[in-house]
């Protein structure tokens, strides 16, 4: 066995910071359930290496001795006689008395501080997140220094349960949206912890959906469009709108069925596209259409749909085309991919899963790029096309 086996004060340490990782020395500050004295085994030399490299085992005994003198950890020691060395003391185990001892082995004695700091103001603010302290103690004390403004913000939360407010209105102190806005991840799991079932929506989870999980308003989404020319409901100036989705849903401008609506993902594309005085230009969000969706006036129009070619392109369109059964790829063809072989580019993740809303050919296409007939990962992206192509293409639509 090679020396570096053999139990040393760094081996203790580094035994009683697995513990500290763990969250067990913290969190018995929440349970008083306490740990210590905790016993540690010792490895040592076995007998035929106390034989054979004797002054290097004396040295190792008298250096976890040393070790012990800081009366941070005791040495329990056993008799072991030899046929030639005779009898001696070697350890058999370490033991660390209290808490206060492993603090100062590990040398986190101002973050234990912290963390009884944290447990207090819970006690006296706000007692269910004992429960928090106790089942994440480390993750805890890395919110220390903002634990105060946590409770705050928490308390107010159980107070006003579903407040059907933005987060800007939470009215607790040194809280701003930016603060919990950066703190998502935590908040969730707190708020989770204490509040009823009712008062949380189970149906949106991950940060992006924080807000409506527990009643808060999100900012609305905004619809980008460019209205026909001589829209009766637009004076001439106006040429390029955003609006609320719902706004945009309950839009009635009186449309008749010759107006055409082209949907494209591209903002420069939708610059760029001349307004005529047939046809309205939105510019698409990826893969939310949920609230364009309730636009009823754009179900009896004729909608034309314009994304990369590429897996994710086609995905979007089958996801557009579940929302508005009607709608027509622009311009991602075979004719199109392939007169721009010198375009094309490589798609970072590419989708492989089935698309059910697609056309024949359009699934011939996807199914080519998924299974990299033409190549590894190729991606023809909308704004690389030839500007005099697009403009033939506009004409023919």
């Amino acid at each position: 066995m090679p020396r570096a086996a053999w139990t040393t004060r760094e081996d203790i340490v580094s035994h009683l910071r697995k513990l500290w990782d763990r969250g067990d020395i913290l969190s018995s500050y929440v349970t008083g359930r306490d740990i210590f004295p905790l016993s540690i085994p010792v490895k040592g030399p076995s007998s035929r290496e106390f034989s054979e490299r004797f002054d290097e085992a004396r040295r190792w005994v008298a250096s976890l001795m040393e070790g012990a003198k800081s009366g941070r950890y005791s040495v329990e020691l056993f008799s072991v006689n030899h046929r030639v060395l005779g009898r001696n003391d070697l350890p058999a185990k370490v033991w660390i008395e209290d808490r206060i001892d492993a603090l100062s082995l590990l040398r986190v004695g101002g973050e234990s501080a912290a963390f009884r700091g944290m447990i207090e103001v819970a006690e006296n603010e706000c007692p269910p997140l004992l429960a928090y302290l106790e089942r994440y103690p480390i993750q805890a004390l890395s919110y220390a220094e903002d634990w105060e403004r946590i409770i705050d913000t928490v308390v107010w939360v159980m107070r006003h349960p579903k407040p059907g407010v933005y987060l800007r209105q939470i009215d607790a102190r040194g809280v701003d949206t930016k603060f919990i806005e950066r703190r998502r991840g935590v908040f969730a799991r707190l708020l989770d912890m204490v509040l009823p079932q009712d008062a949380v929506d189970h149906g949106f989870s991950g940060s992006d959906e924080f807000a409506r999980r527990y009643g808060f308003l999100k900012p609305p989404t905004l619809i980008r469009f460019r209205p026909p020319i001589g829209c009766e409901a637009f004076p001439d100036c106006v040429s390029d709108l955003s609006l609320p989705a719902d706004e945009f849903a309950r839009l009635d401008l009186g449309f008749s069925d010759a107006i055409k609506v082209l949907v494209t993902e591209n903002l420069i594309n939708f610059l760029s596209i001349p307004r005529t005085d047939d046809s309205i230009l939105i510019w698409g969000a990826g893969y939310s259409f949920d609230e364009m969706a309730s636009a009823h006036w754009m179900k009896p129009l004729e909608i034309f749909y314009w994304g990369d070619i590429d897996t994710h392109g086609f995905a979007i369109l089958s996801q557009f085309r579940g929302y508005f059964p009607q709608a027509r790829s622009f311009l991602m063809d075979y004719d199109t991919l392939i007169r721009h072989k010198e375009l094309w580019v490589e798609e970072p993740k590419p989708a492989a899963h089935e698309l059910k809303n697609l056309t024949d050919d359009e699934a011939a296409v996807y199914d080519t790029l998924r299974h990299n007939k033409f190549g590894e990962r190729v991606r023809l992206e909308q704004e690389r096309l030839s500007y005099s192509w697009v403009e033939r293409a506009l004409r023919e639509i």
